[in-house]
Formats: C-alpha cells, sequence, structure tokens
C-alpha cells in the first residue's frame, strides 16, 4: 500500500506481544508514539503441562502450547483495536509482532500445524514447544558435548553453553523421541516466522530468532548439516525444513495478503515486519537502546538486554548478536528462567489458607498481602537465602536440571519471610548476569526495568536497587513489547525506512522514565553480604555437586 494515497491525516501502527499466556495488541499514532488502543487476548488453553487437549498426558518438564490459540488472536484482537477507536484500514501503514522464544513447532510445507492433522492430535511433539519447555535438556547437553569436540566458532557467542531452551536442541528431542513425525513435518518454524507467514502468505525467517536461538550468522549462515548429522542423522536436511529467507525486524517480510485481510480487517498491501523476540523488541518500546544500557524485562521470566559498541564473549550469558536488537550495536542477552513464576508458584502450593482469608477481608490480592507483611522486614532478618532455580537456570550456569533451594528455615519462619527470601533471590540472580557483564569489561551505565512486576511491587524494584547498589529507573508502560512491535510494523512502512533506520524511529519517540528506586545506603551493605552468601551456594550447587541432579534423576525414576 502506498502512503501517498492514503486521504487521512493520521497514520497509525499495530504491534502485536505473544506472551506466554496472551497477547496484547496495541494500536500507535505515528506522529508522536501515542498509544490509542489496547487489547488483550488470554490464551483459552494457556499452557499444556501435564496433559495435551486430547487427554494424553506429558512427562515432566514439558511445556506445549494449541496453535490456534495464536492464530485466534490475530483475529480478534486486530479488528477489535480498529473498532474501538474508528480508524479506517487505510490508516494502518504497518503492522509488527513479536513473541517469545524459542517457540517453535512443527507444519506441513504449506504452514498448517501438525497437531492439527487428525493423525498428531495425540502427539505431544506436534504441538508448539514453548521457550519454557525444559524437556530438551539432555538434547542440549549432547549438542553441547559435540560443539566443544568439534571446537565450532559459534559456541563462545553464545556462552559456551547450549540451552534446553533453544531452538536446535528441542528439534533434536523431536528426532529423537518422534522420528516418524520429524521425516513428515515440511516445516520447524518459530511461532513468530509462523505468524507472519500466515499474515502474509510468504515464508520467512527473523533474524533475531535466528542468530540468538538457532546460532545463524550474517557470515556463516547455518549450523553445518555435518554438524547437525552428527547430533541425529536425520538432521542432516534440518536446512529444508527452515524458511528459506531470513529478514530483520523492522524490514517487509511481506504484505497483508488477501486472505489475511479478511480476518484482519486490514487493506491487503499494508506491510508486515519480520518478527522479533519479545524481550529485544521490548527494549525498542521501552526505547532503552544507548550504549550501556541495560534493561531488566520482569515478568514471568526475566530477560536482561543490554547494548554495546564493543563486541565480547561472555561464558555464561545467553548469546552477543551483532546487529540484535539496533543497527550497528552489539545486543547481549541474559536471563532467568522463573521470575512472576516463583511468586505464583509459592502463592498457589506455600501459604496457609488463613492468609488467603486475610486477604479476601482486606480485598486485595495474596500476592499484595504477602508484599505488605515482607516490606515490613529488614534486610537480612528473615534469616534466610535462596537460589531461584525452581525452573532451572538460564544464566549463567545454563542448566535446567538444577532446582530451588531455601536456606536457614526455622520454626519460625512465617510465609512472608520466604516470599521476601524468594524476591531477594530474584534480585541475586539478575545481579550475578549483569556484574558477569561487568567483570568481563562490558561498560554497563543506566539500569532500566520493565514489565508489570515493577509497576507493580515497589518492594521488589526497591530490593533490585539496593542489590544493584544502582538507580534503576522504570519503564512506566506495560505494554513495551507491543509497542515496540508497533514501531517495527513502522519501520517496515514506506515512510519508515526498514531496520536500518530503527535508531532514528526510537529517538524520535524517546521520553525519559518518571520513576526511580534509589538504593539505600544501609540495605546495599547488607545486601553485598548476603549476595556473598548467594554466591557461595551458586557455586556449591551449580557446579561443585550434582545432589540436584541426583534428586531428579530419582525423582524421574519412580514415575
Amino acid at each position: 500500500m502506498s502512503t501517498k494515497s492514503v486521504k487521512y491525516s493520521k497514520q497509525y501502527t499495530i504491534g502485536v506481544d505473544f506472551g506466554s499466556l496472551s497477547a496484547r495488541a496495541v494500536l500507535m499514532r505515528v506522529s508522536d508514539g501515542e498509544v490509542v488502543s489496547t487489547r488483550v487476548f488470554e490464551y483459552p488453553h494457556g499452557v499444556l503441562y501435564d496433559t495435551l487437549p486430547a487427554g494424553t498426558p506429558l512427562p515432566p518438564n514439558w511445556a506445549l502450547q494449541v496453535p490456534a490459540d495464536y492464530r485466534n488472536a490475530l483475529h480478534i484482537l486486530i479488528p477489535r483495536l480498529m473498532a474501538d477507536t474508528g480508524v479506517k484500514p487505510e490508516q494502518i501503514i504497518g503492522l509488527g509482532l513479536d513473541v517469545t522464544s524459542t517457540t517453535m513447532m512443527p507444519t506441513t510445507i504449506d504452514g498448517v500445524p501438525l497437531c492439527e492433522r487428525i493423525n498428531f492430535v495425540s502427539e505431544p511433539h506436534a504441538y508448539i514447544k514453548m521457550w519454557k519447555h525444559h524437556a530438551a535438556q539432555r538434547q542440549a547437553d549432547r549438542i553441547l558435548a559435540l560443539a566443544k569436540a568439534e571446537n565450532v566458532p559459534w559456541l563462545k557467542q553464545f556462552g559456551s553453553f547450549i540451552s534446553g531452551e533453544h531452538y536446535l536442541p528441542k528439534v533434536a528431542q523431536i528426532a529423537d523421541e518422534a522420528p516418524m513425525l520429524y521425516e513428515k513435518c515440511g516445516r520447524l518454524v518459530e511461532v513468530g516466522d509462523w505468524l507472519v507467514w500466515q499474515l502474509t502468505g510468504k515464508e520467512s525467517r527473523n533474524y533475531c530468532s535466528a542468530a540468538y536461538k538457532m546460532y545463524y550468522s550474517k557470515t556463516e549462515g547455518d549450523v553445518s548439516p555435518g554438524f547437525l548429522e552428527k547430533v541425529n542423522p536425520l538432521l542432516k536436511n534440518l536446512r529444508s525444513k527452515l524458511p528459506p529467507r531470513v529478514v530483520m525486524p523492522g524490514d517487509v517480510a511481506g504484505v497483508i495478503s488477501a486472505e489475511a485481510s479478511e480476518f484482519t480487517g486490514l487493506l491487503a498491501g499494508t506491510p508486515v515486519s519480520a518478527a522479533g523476540v519479545d524481550a529485544h523488541v521490548t527494549s525498542i518500546g521501552s526505547k532503552v537502546t544507548s550504549e550501556g544500557d541495560v534493561l531488566l524485562i520482569i515478568g514471568t521470566s526475566t530477560c536482561i538486554m543490554m547494548l554495546s559498541d564493543e563486541y565480547r564473549e561472555v561464558d555464561g550469558i545467553n548469546g552477543v548478536v551483532p546487529d540484535g536488537i539496533m543497527p550497528g550495536m552489539n545486543a547481549y542477552e541474559g536471563g532467568q528462567a522463573a521470575v512472576g513464576d516463583i511468586f505464583a508458584w509459592f502463592c498457589e502450593n506455600c501459604v496457609p489458607q488463613a492468609y488467603y482469608e486475610e486477604a479476601k477481608q482486606k480485598n486485595i490480592s495474596i500476592q499484595q498481602l504477602l508484599t505488605a507483611k515482607a516490606s515490613g522486614k529488614k534486610p537480612g532478618e528473615t534469616g534466610l537465602i535462596a537460589l531461584d532455580w525452581i525452573n532451572g537456570v538460564r544464566s549463567t550456569l545454563m542448566d535446567f536440571d538444577l532446582s530451588g533451594l531455601i536456606c536457614g528455615v526455622t520454626l519460625e519462619t512465617k510465609p512472608e519471610d520466604i516470599y521476601r527470601a524468594l524476591v531477594e533471590a530474584t534480585a541475586f540472580g539478575a545481579w550475578k548476569i549483569v556484574s558477569q557483564l561487568i567483570k568481563e569489561g562490558v561498560a554497563i551505565d543506566i539500569v532500566y526495568a520493565s514489565g508489570g512486576i515493577p509497576l507493580k511491587n515497589p518492594m521488589l524494584m526497591q530490593i533490585y536497587a539496593d542489590v544493584f547498589n544502582r538507580d534503576i529507573f522504570i519503564i512506566d508502560d506495560q505494554y513495551s513489547a507491543a509497542v515496540g512491535s508497533a514501531i517495527l510494523g513502522f519501520a517496515a512502512s514506506e515512510k519508515g525506512g526498514g531496520f536500518k533506520n530503527l535508531g532514528s524511529i526510537v529517538e524520535k519517540y524517546r521520553h525519559e522514565p518518571e520513576t526511580v528506586y534509589h538504593p539505600i545506603r544501609e540495605n546495599a551493605a547488607v545486601y553485598e553480604k548476603l549476595f556473598e552468601i548467594y554466591s557461595e551456594l551458586y557455586e556449591e550447587y551449580g557446579r561443585r555437586t550434582d545432589i540436584m541432579k541426583r534428586l531428579r534423576k530419582i525423582r524421574g525414576d519412580t514415575q
């Protein structure tokens, strides 16, 4: 669609952020970046941990989803955004989207999810494997051992670790455990790329997912077929199951097809950006895109993004990729496998009924009650310290066979004491990652935090500021990822200029955060001592002993 033919003075873009439990969409005014409408779609099937919709039981550490939930989000959110505001299809000049990663699935050659074929409705491997599907750790360990033995050049770029959350271990698990399905599928596709395919009718791979999760390089291309064949002989043809084009987020992956025009209400020909990874796109939507900026994206898990002119291969991080977020800059990624999920787990499983009754009487949530009670504690007062590994470890150990630990419990310990210790553990885990970057010579300037939790929990953010002993600036937009996708949609439009122009676009919309948490000197001094203890436990249980792995094996043997 040519923007020259638009008769309306106001133009808009749409951004859709596909998270773990819901999709969030925004309609953004191009002139000033103002979000004029938002919509949320909760996935009806949520996350499949225990059984498939057809009743097939799932083993431990699986996390699957239903592709129809993602497709229906597009069908519902985009028309409703426009209906809410009266914005006309002619006024929409671009669309972008992001998805958690690696979130992937097998499809037919023409993009039909295999789980929607009658022969595969009861096959777990036919469904979407979420980012937090951790049942491929055995394959990740095998790939890591092979990568070290082969001395592959790309391993150090990803912290010298292979994560079970990455694309290749999940594909290898399919090839190992469901070889017939692997051979039958036409594509093994990232869900973000599949959604763009649904909108445009054209296949592409977004560079962000390819580079961070598939070990793709602009100069070297994909992992070699020879290496893949050693992982599993079936994988020698993996390239034939990948979309052929790699496209930068912010560049045009295609345009709205006639079919997609019917279900979205957008004009056929409207540009669609290549997809992005949620955390990386959140940096764009938060306008945290300068040298030395660190962004803590705190939600069900935490992603830690940092931009630098310097390229350094840092052990234990998720990866460093040139042009990974912004043109001409190196984007470092680290993260924690669970944060909000830890607090939810504790509330659902470890809090007595009396606390729920008290929360109901006060007309507040159970987490608000626990936060209020825990806020009255001083640093160190609980006598507890915890390891934030309840969903395994992403950075800096990259080991999902590790598990959580709470140390110092006595008969006097109360639920709010444990809750506070878990909050502190997530802060220590985040600081462990950032301090590793600093140790390796990556300069840190300003620390930001985004997501729903930083906006809702002042106690948590004060603890983070005290643990980091730095000011932490809060991004005051709970839809930052969707806004980032809307910005990608603008970049992909005729007037946007593509990925190469992303820096100037973001600069146009930048504004300074209003909320900042300053470290409290006496608290920071106590947390420095507690972090030393956390680090001792980190080394003991993460590297020196295999107690947690032995416990996991015994658990597996009894099931």
